[in-house]
């Protein structure tokens, strides 16, 4: 099944004239101050590198800036017991059931030692089950430490909603887990219910509970998700009766069924194009019963079709049928002519967009996808021919036209008269909950049915009180709202009738600002004016809205929940405000205090779409949203100025990481899509692995042409079997974003083994540069208890699940200047995992298993050249890369036994790092953490193109010399830096990208840091734990390479800053790019002038 996205935003956006937006009224009260750094008590600060990754608040923080939001503020959302449930997930999970099933026998002999166990059998498929646990229990836990609420996706607890409550007593002192916050929450029940009478029928009373017919369980999707916002919506409901049976208005629609006698087995409806794994007849076109890794479905009759009658249009339209294609050479009519039966793509690719799109086109001579169906099936190539000029309303040979009656009024997509649903059945309600960090907003909505009558009512029951509240069945909102508001030392929520205290706010734009009382929140609109990107180089388009916001209270501070927003959805009406174009792609918007325009911290998170193929949700399309809460004390004005940062900032492409909503896609939760520049995605990332169990999916390279790139994704991390051969997949995945750039993006994703054996820290980052797409991992995995494994990786590149167009012609690897390994790529797997393509697989006579690296780090690891045949040229831009890995440091302690170089395999046309060969088991308290740089590069082909599109880059010039692939791969890891600091209290916490601490206390007002050696493209530079964020005049970061005698101030690279405000800490940071210019040493001072000093 397909996970790659729908088709990415349209390619025919046209840029509108960039107008310079009117400044607001001067307001004398500046956001932040920009003072100098204010000196803070010494304390005692050690030289070791942190391995902490999370950002957990610590019991004796302390909130520094009134403004920002607090630690308490930060929203988190997070799946109990698994990635989901499993009618959440597609392709490349097991069955769910009893572990103890599956086979003993062959590749999954446990007891074999012969075996290299992979999970898999002889024919690629699972040898275990995977435990249920994800369906028994599949609760998703959303909370602040203000508020929280835990959602049943089935509804099993017996409430859609079973706990809703104040955390606001919660200590969270350590960073409490969401299965703790879980089981403080005080118990609920969330109901909607309506009185309907409807026709002839008697009144009867409704329950909006998931569908029966579908699996029994909600659907979730996710449209914003962040720290400061978390909006879910509440699918796959129906109005049951209380006996559990969706009501009917026509009794007639219910006959049952007949299934297709010849008891096909089947994972989708019937459709043209269709995989072999859909229903094949027409007759019998409704699949039903299928769960992905669970059972079959089977094929059914249309329980709306009562009629052989066929049909071309609806009752009392016009009628196809009467003018079809009169040749068997011309038999099919599309947009009323001729055409000759398409015919396939004799090389059979797997697509899901025509030739042109974003992720998975076809070819340019077989131009059309037919077929695909997310997350069910793939689709294919074919080339759909030319028209002979005959008009035409119908097919060859088609009979029939209009629907005859009104009893059967609809022609279906099956071409069979239907039952319109709508006079079967009520129409489908569902919920909205958004959480921001202080308040959880629920709303219910429904659909008028013709013919009905009667009273919803909308009741929260928690804390020992209920909020009710009743409407019109047939009123012209059809939405119940409800918002609940908490505080810190709080032990109950209380509903807020006032709009979260948007009386006190006064909020003013150049354009329009609405104040949702129902949220809570409000939502500024971009402008019409401000520019957008084609697909072709963005270069320095840059945009600015200043907005003010004012708290009028004399008493309180206020909450601000903002967004600003660009296009449709994200509000009710969905009115788009303005096009977007390729820049959606990969954009960033900062926030400044407008009267300095210096970056002012308050973290802000992206939510965007792109796909508008899938469901009725008003949240699909294409639309941003940039999300922030802060406070206001009483009597206090801002002045913002949101910046939104395209394809480069300050000069040099920017890097972004968002948030990518797939509503519209798929209801699989969450997505994230990252760019260097705009233009099409980089690297992409499925989280919790819904689509196909890999958490690394789409991988592009970056041409600097403006146009989106081949596929050669994907990748994955924690992969862990436990001794009886069962997956143990990862839960409790919570997911923060919490800088998206321009500068430096910054990730954190942690997890525990679903055995609580082992916990998975994940830190993610991309940097603002000029040369390759280059992701930066940090990686932590701790043993929470004593566990054996069968298998055991830490990360993959090529995902066994995900591993596109991985036509690589060698692999190459080694440390600094040596190489280790050189060999042909001769065995090809892509995803299949049959015992060849897994531990046991050759290349060229080389076999590599958990075989550990030679020499000291970094050491480097070498994909390419890619043998794809497309070359660059013409409307061809949509050409493939090469896969590079740079293992900068690796650590690890097995049985207190230290290992100090990793260990690697080769799957076929994968790479795995994993434990040392003689590692079987885990003892509590074993750690393995590593640094890696996953790099995305254009082939040899498509060098010399790529710095000319990037001609002013000192590393693409210097990489350009050199003739192979694994040489640039090689260049990252010799060119390496070393990062020292003679300043008391400094402390280094990373060496490449740079992190440093400043001292506690910082006497002049600077320190210095030295950087020893050269690294490629631009470095991120992060000064860390700083009190302000404001950089006063004649103050910055100031450079002296060896031989000069005094420092410079780097003023291009301090005014492309990003500033980042730490909740768990009350601190900031800011983050610089720099390049590293003198092979030898530089020296550099962050603060006042220190040439006078």
């Amino acid at each position: 099944p397909s996970s790659a996205l729908s088709e990415g935003p349209s390619s025919s956006a046209t840029d509108v004239p960039s107008s310079p937006l009117s400044d607001l009224p001067s307001s004398s009260t500046t956001g932040v101050p920009s003072s100098a750094l204010s000196e803070v008590p010494s304390s005692s600060a050690t030289d070791v590198p942190s391995s902490t990754l999370s950002d957990t608040p610590t019991s004796g923080k302390t909130d520094v800036d009134p403004i920002q939001p607090k630690w308490r503020d930060e929203v988190h959302a997070v799946w109990l017991n698994g990635p989901g449930h499993s009618q959440q997930l597609s392709g490349g999970w097991p069955g769910f059931g009893s572990p103890s099933d599956g086979s003993n026998r062959g590749e999954c002999n446990l007891t074999d030692e012969n075996v290299r166990y992979t999970g898999y059998n002889v024919n690629g498929g699972f040898c275990k089950k995977a435990s249920d646990s994800l369906d028994v229990e599949p609760y998703l836990v959303i909370y602040s430490g203000i508020v929280g609420v835990v959602l049943d996706a089935s509804a099993g607890s017996g409430s859609l909603f079973p706990k809703l409550g104040s955390t606001g007593m919660l200590p969270f002192l350590e960073g409490l887990s969401a299965g703790e916050v879980s089981s403080n929450l005080a118990k609920s029940d969330v109901t909607a219910t309506t009185t309907l009478k409807c026709h002839d029928k008697s009144a009867v009373v409704l329950t909006a509970k998931p569908n029966p017919d579908n699996g029994s369980t909600a659907e979730f999707g996710l449209v914003r998700q962040g720290h400061a916002v978390t909006h879910v919506t509440v699918d796959n409901l129906k109005w049951l009766t209380e006996r559990g049976e969706e009501f009917v208005l026509d009794d007639a629609c219910i006959a049952e069924a007949e299934e297709n006698p010849d008891r096909a087995n089947c994972k989708g409806n019937y459709m043209k194009g269709g995989s072999e794994r859909s229903c094949q007849d027409s007759d019998y076109p409704i699949c039903v019963g299928f769960r992905e890794g669970i059972g079959w479905g089977k094929c059914k009759e249309d329980p709306l079709v009562k009629t052989d009658e066929n049909c071309s249009a609806n009752f009392g339209e016009p009628s196809g049928g009467n003018n079809p294609c009169d040749t068997t050479n011309f038999p099919e009519c599309r947009s009323d002519q001729c055409f000759p039966k398409p015919v396939e793509d004799p090389s059979k690719p797997r697509c899901d967009q025509n030739y042109g799109g974003g992720s998975n086109p076809c070819g340019r001579k077989y131009t059309s996808c037919v077929g695909h169906q997310p997350g069910v099936q793939w689709g294919k190539c074919y080339d759909t021919g030319s028209p002979n000029g005959e008009v035409c309303d119908s097919d060859y040979g088609t009979i029939g036209g209009s629907c005859k009656t009104q009893a059967f009024p609809i022609c279906n997509e099956n071409s069979k008269c239907s039952k319109d649903p709508s006079t079967c059945y009520l129409e489908p309600p569902w919920f909205d909950v958004t959480m921001w960090g202080d308040s959880i907003a629920l709303h219910f909505h429904w659909a008028v049915t013709p013919g009905c009558s009667g009273t919803v009512q909308f009741e929260a029951e928690m804390d020992f009180k209920t909020v009710t509240h009743t409407a019109d069945y047939e009123s012209n909102t059809r939405r119940i709202n409800m918002l609940l508001t908490g505080q810190e030392g709080a032990s109950t929520l209380y509903e807020d009738t006032g709009g979260g205290g948007l009386d006190n706010l006064q909020v003013t734009t150049s354009w329009a600002v609405t104040k949702r009382r129902d949220f809570g929140d409000v939502v500024v609109m971009a402008p019409k004016s401000i520019p957008t990107c084609d697909y072709s180089p963005c270069r320095a388009k840059f945009a600015k809205v200043d907005v003010t916001v004012a708290n009028s209270n004399v008493s309180e501070s206020q909450t601000v929940r903002l967004t600003l927003r660009r296009s449709g959805a994200v509000t009710y009406d969905g009115t788009p405000t303005s096009r977007i174009g390729a820049e959606i792609t990969g954009m960033n918007v900062m926030v400044l205090d407008k009267n300095t325009q210096q970056p002012i911290g308050i973290p802000i998170h992206i939510s965007k779409n792109w796909h508008d193929g899938k469901g009725s949700s008003i949240y699909r399309g294409t639309w941003w949203t940039a999300n922030l809460l802060f406070h206001l004390p009483p009597r206090y004005t801002l002045d913002l100025t949101f910046a939104i940062v395209y394809e480069q900032f300050k000069g040099i492409p920017a890097f972004s990481h968002a948030q990518l909503s797939i509503v519209g896609y798929s209801t699989m939760w969450l997505w994230e899509e990252a760019a260097l520049g705009t233009g099409g995605e980089n690297f992409v990332m499925d989280p919790q692995g819904s689509h196909t169990r890999a958490v690394i999916t789409d991988v592009r390279p970056k041409l600097f042409d403006g146009q989106w790139k081949q596929n050669v994704g994907g990748g994955d991390f924690l992969l862990y079997f436990d001794a009886a051969g069962s997956l143990q997949y990862k839960k409790e995945l919570d997911a923060q974003l919490f800088a998206n750039g321009p500068c430096l993006s910054d990730a954190l994703y942690t997890s525990v083994s679903l055995d609580n054996a082992i916990k998975s820290e994940v830190r993610i980052g991309g940097g603002r540069t000029d040369d390759l797409v280059r992701m930066f991992f940090h990686i932590k995995y701790t043993a929470m208890k004593d566990t054996n494994f069968s298998r055991l990786a830490f990360f993959q590149m090529g995902g066994e699940t995900y591993n596109y167009h991985a036509t690589f012609s060698r692999f190459v690897f080694g440390n600094r200047n040596s190489t280790s390994h050189d060999f042909e790529r001769s065995c090809t797997a892509g995803t299949q995992k049959k015992s060849s393509q897994m531990y046991n697989s050759e290349n060229s006579g080389e076999k590599v298993y958990r075989e550990t690296l030679p020499g000291e780090g970094p050491w480097w690891l070498a994909m390419g050249p890619n043998t794809d045949a497309l070359k660059y040229g013409g409307k061809d831009t949509m050409v493939v890369g090469d896969r590079g890995l740079i293992i900068r440091s690796y650590t690890s302690s097995f049985g207190s036994v230290a290992y100090d170089s990793p260990s690697v395999s080769i799957l076929c046309d994968k790479i795995e790092l994993g434990p040392p060969s003689e590692v079987s088991m885990l003892k509590k308290g074993d750690v393995v953490e590593m640094k890696l740089e996953m790099l995305v590069l254009p082939r040899q082909e498509e060098f010399a193109l790529t710095f000319e599109n990037s001609p002013n880059s000192k590393s693409l010039e210097y990489l350009n010399t050199l003739t192979t692939t694994w040489q640039r791969v090689q260049a990252q890891a010799i060119f390496d830096i070393l990062v020292t600091s003679d300043s008391p209290g400094a402390r280094v916490e990373s060496h490449y990208p740079v992190r440093i601490f400043a001292p506690p206390i910082l006497g002049d007002g600077s320190f210095g840091f030295k950087i020893t050696g050269q690294a490629l493209g631009f470095v991120p530079i992060v000064i860390c734990d700083l009190d302000s964020v404001g950089i006063p005049p004649g103050h910055g970061l100031w450079e002296r390479p060896l031989g000069d005698s005094v420092y410079t101030l780097m003023t291009d690279v301090v005014d492309a800053r990003q500033g980042n405000y730490v909740r768990s800490s009350g601190k900031y940071e800011l983050v610089f790019n720099i390049e590293t210019a003198n092979v030898e040493y530089t020296e550099y001072s962050f603060g006042p002038n220190p040439n006078l000093t």
